[in-house]
């Protein structure tokens, strides 16, 4: 009686193991070729890291810039506005600290004094106009930085950014100065629009802006930026 109970055990002891087992393989928990689900992505800091089958890491990162609310804010914000064209991309990594900064303890809490890099794709752009700030207009350029490019088999990436691609097109950019480093768009979502002519003659001049991010909420007009050229604003 001891004899068949013990193996009555030990039958449902390697039953229950083998529905186990078969669960487990089901759900890839002991397949050699990892789902998207297992150990493919990580998440370091915020950020995602995606390692594929290309080689190249995929970093998503996340920045903190200001919004606009209206024309005027982002005009009222943008230190340059131009009309430009597209002449070059190039991908490098940039020290962004303000080194006239470093001291001040609400800038720089960490007190770092070495280098702050980041990868940015450098755009550069041919000034057809500029209707803020001051800027040589002409065949002169102007280079402008956005978050983001691939450097050294790495891709980093912000689902905000705009990327320029078309050297054809003419563009109208918001943009922010800094001391001894390419220009920023005043944001990714509201900085940057496209110039084209109008579809009707019922307008009051012959040029549209076309927002360039869909979560840009602005309409900007041509007479708007005529009205900074004639200080109107």
């Amino acid at each position: 009686m001891r004899l068949k109970r013990s193996l009555l055990v030990v039958t449902f002891v390697f039953a229950f193991s083998i529905l186990i087992f078969s669960f487990l393989l089901k759900d890839g928990y002991f397949s050699s070729n990892p789902t998207e689900s297992d150990s493919s992505k990580e998440q370091i800091s915020g950020s995602i890291i995606d390692y594929g089958n290309s080689g190249v890491s995929i970093v998503e990162v996340f920045t903190d810039t200001p919004y606009y609310v209206d024309v005027s804010d982002l005009i009222g914000s943008s230190t340059h506005i131009i009309s430009c064209t597209l002449t070059d991309i190039k991908v490098e990594r940039i020290d962004i600290l303000d080194y006239s900064k470093v001291s001040d303890e609400f800038y720089n809490p960490s007190g770092v004094h070495e280098g702050v890099y980041h990868v940015f794709t450098v755009y550069t752009f041919s000034v057809n106009r500029c209707f803020k700030g001051d800027m040589p207009e002409g065949n002169d350029t102007v280079e402008v930085k956005v978050f983001g490019g691939c450097i050294d088999d790495v891709m980093y990436i912000n689902r905000d950014t705009i990327e320029f691609s078309d050297y054809e097109t003419q563009y109208i950019l918001f943009l922010h100065e800094f001391e001894d480093v390419p220009f920023d768009l005043v944001n990714p979502v509201q900085g940057a629009y496209v110039l084209q002519p109008h579809s009707t003659d019922s307008m009051s001049n012959e040029f549209a802006l076309v927002r360039m991010h869909e979560q840009n909420s602005i309409l900007v007009t041509y007479d708007d930026l005529l009205g900074i050229s004639n200080g109107d604003r």
